[in-house]
C-alpha cells in the first residue's frame, strides 16, 4: 500500500468510525442499525483550505450472525500563494460477515474497495475470511481476536509505484491477518472502540501493513453523536515520495439511524 503522509486533520470533519466499524450498539433482533455523518469545512485569508468527509456504517445482527457495511469519502484541497492542490482523495467501500460456529468462536468473510489518489492507488480490491474467539462478551466490554487471509489486488495511476526494485502499475499478493477489537461503554453516553490488524506480507516475507483505528462516540441526543477518531496505517513497501505512514484525525457530527 502507497500512503502519502497528510497534515494531522484536525478541523470539524467527518468522523470516520473504525476502518470497518461504525460506533453502533447492535442488538441480535434483525434490524439494521446505521450511523451517517456529513462535514464541510472552509478556511480563508492567508491560504484557502477546504474539505469534504462523508460516512456511512451499517450493522445486522441475529442470534446466529451479524453483518457489517461501511463507505467512506474524504476530499481535501488546499490553497497558497495562488498554487491550489489536493491533500486528500480517498475512497473507501467494504463490509464483513461474521458467522457464529460456537458461543465464543465465529468464523468471517471480508471484502472492500478502496481509492486513494494521492497514494496512486487509482483502485485495490481485498477479499479474505478466517475465525475469531471473543476473549470477552459483556455488555460493557467485548474484545475480540482474529487471524485469516486476505488476497489483494492493486491497480496504481502513472508512472506507477515502486515494489521489490521495480516500476509497476498492477500489483497482487496474499496477506495474512492478526487483529484484535474491542468496545468499552465508558457511560450511558459515551463509549469508546479500537481495532488493530497486521497484514504481513506472504508473497514478499519481511513486508506488512498495519492498520489502527480508535473511535470515542458522545451521544448529545438519541440521534445525534459527537464523535472522534483517529485512523493511521502504514506500509512497509512505500517507498519515496510515498509515505510509509499515514495518520488522519477526525472530529465530528453523525446521525444514527434504526432502532434504539
Amino acid at each position: 500500500m502507497q500512503i502519502l503522509t497528510r497534515s494531522v486533520l484536525v478541523s470539524i470533519l467527518l468522523a470516520w468510525g473504525t476502518l470497518a466499524h461504525a460506533q453502533l450498539s447492535p442488538k441480535p433482533d434483525g434490524q439494521w442499525r446505521a450511523l451517517f455523518g456529513l462535514a464541510f469545512t472552509s478556511v480563508s485569508g492567508n491560504s484557502e483550505n477546504s474539505s469534504l468527509g462523508l460516512n456511512a456504517d451499517a450493522v445486522r445482527q441475529t442470534d446466529a450472525d451479524k453483518l457489517t457495511l461501511y463507505g467512506q469519502y474524504l476530499r481535501a484541497q488546499a490553497k497558497v500563494g495562488g498554487t491550489t492542490s489536493k491533500t486528500s482523495d480517498l475512497l473507501r467501500l467494504g463490509g464483513k460477515y461474521d458467522w457464529d460456529v460456537t458461543e465464543r468462536v465465529y468464523a468471517y468473510g471480508t471484502g472492500g474497495f478502496e481509492r486513494d489518489k494521492i497514494a496512486r492507488i487509482d483502485s485495490r480490491w481485498l477479499v479474505g475470511g478466517g475465525a475469531g474467539y471473543k476473549l470477552i462478551e459483556a455488555p460493557d466490554t467485548t474484545f475480540d481476536v482474529f487471524g485469516g487471509l486476505n488476497v489483494r489486488t492493486d491497480r496504481y495511476s502513472d508512472p506507477g509505484v515502486i515494489i521489490d526494485n521495480e516500476l509497476r502499475r498492477t500489483y497482487t499478493t496474499l496477506e495474512m491477518q492478526l487483529g484484535e477489537d474491542s468496545t468499552h461503554k465508558i457511560s450511558d453516553s459515551t463509549s469508546f472502540r479500537q481495532r488493530f490488524v497486521l497484514y504481513p506480507n506472504l508473497d514478499n516475507f519481511g513486508e506488512y501493513r498495519a492498520v489502527f483505528d480508535a473511535g470515542l462516540v458522545v451521544s448529545m441526543t438519541d440521534r445525534f453523536k459527537l464523535t472522534m477518531s483517529v485512523v493511521d496505517r502504514y506500509d512497509s513497501l512505500a517507498t519515496d515520495p510515498i509515505k510509509k505512514n499515514d495518520l488522519i484525525v477526525f472530529a465530528g457530527v453523525s446521525y444514527q439511524y434504526g432502532p434504539k
